[in-house]
């Protein structure tokens, strides 16, 4: 910017330029450049921790799987209404 005053630009030219790049340095450090992958290493000490966690993510996997089913396919809605082993209905009274 400085050095643009010395060589004769007008201070509003330089002032707009200061601008632009501020401008450019705020999206680019709220843009992310590059990400990394985590890499799960060892899940048996969690596990251990927390033993249904894994069953519950597989309950939830499967509800979201299971949400959306072709209304015309008889067979794929035959398969959603089945109730895996670890599911029941319960039918109770409020």
């Amino acid at each position: 910017a400085i050095e643009g005053i010395l060589q004769g630009s007008e201070h509003g030219t330089v002032l707009f330029g200061l601008e632009q790049d501020r401008k450019r340095q705020r999206i680019r450090s709220y843009s992310l450049e590059t990400y990394e992958e985590k890499v799960v290493e060892d899940t048996s000490t969690f596990e251990a921790l927390v033993p249904s966690l894994a069953d519950a993510r597989r309950r939830r996997e499967r509800k979201f799987t299971n949400s959306q089913v072709d209304p015309l396919d008889q067979d794929a809605i035959t398969e959603m209404m089945k109730l895996a082993d670890d599911e029941k209905i319960v039918f109770e009274e409020e």
